[in-house]
């Protein structure tokens, strides 16, 4: 049988019908971009390679309209994923069929998931990641906004004690990267000379400002007014660590003029 024979052969496959429809309605496309992505030798040996032992094929639209197959998730999609599943897990709105215990468990895990996520994707970039509680951004300012109008509110305890959590994350986070300093490369033995120095600084500026900017956004300006109204013992932290790197920013942009 001939190789033009064959293809047509691989693409009447069952399987590959399923793939199809499934990805030309999730991915809203056209059947035409499926043929010519699909009569690519290397699209159709992934997916052979994906019925025959892989669990996973991603698949997706590129910027100039092209279907594009990967068994593996590119790092910009990696966290695309996480940005998008972690929110639906953490969603108590999907959780009214299943005991409250199951749904506590449920969000403290993907909570714990993805705050040690978002702390290792910034070390990898050399930058600190201040993670926010990923139950409050959609509807955090609304949420309290509305539940805390006076002091004199009942108030939501254990989400208090997530606030509260997060800020002590933060202060071991921050005081971490404030007691970081150039010499310490010299204790590894190692002998770095002038530009290492600059690197040092200009890499400790970058990431100072990167901190100040994390600390002034809305949601955590929301949480340090939360704490305040609540009359949370850990407000004064929370203030004295945005004052800290208040300074501190301010301090390495006359260092690194």
């Amino acid at each position: 049988m001939s190789d033009e024979e064959s293809v047509p052969c691989f693409l009447e496959d069952v399987r590959v019908k399923f793939v199809e429809g499934v990805v030309c309605r999730l991915l809203r496309l056209h059947l035409q971009t499926w043929d010519k992505s699909a009569a690519s030798p290397e699209f159709q040996a992934l997916l052979q390679q994906f019925f025959d032992r892989n669990n996973a094929l991603f698949l997706f639209v590129s910027k100039k309209g092209c279907l594009v197959a990967s068994i593996e998730v590119w790092p910009s999609h990696s966290f695309c994923r996480i940005s998008l599943c972690a929110p639906l897990l953490a969603n108590t709105n999907n959780h009214q069929l299943w005991p409250k215990l199951l749904s506590q468990d449920i969000i403290r895990h993907v909570e714990r998931i993805s705050s040690k996520t978002s702390v290792v994707q910034g070390q990898v970039h050399g930058k600190t990641i201040l993670p926010i509680p990923i139950s409050t951004p959609c509807g955090f300012v609304a949420q309290f906004s509305n539940r805390f109008t006076s002091r004199c509110e009942r108030y939501d305890r254990s989400l208090t004690h997530t606030i509260e959590t997060q800020v002590i994350d933060w202060t071991n986070q921050i005081h971490k990267t404030l007691m970081e300093d150039s010499a310490d490369i010299l204790k590894t033995g190692s002998n770095p000379g002038p530009w290492a120095e600059l690197r040092f600084w200009a890499s400790r500026k970058s990431n100072m400002e990167s901190i100040y900017q994390q600390l002034q956004s809305p949601v955590v300006q929301k949480m340090e007014k939360t704490l305040e109204m609540m009359e949370s013992s850990y407000y004064p932290t929370i203030q004295m660590v945005i004052g800290k790197m208040c300074c501190s920013e301010r301090t390495q942009k006359r260092v690194y003029k």
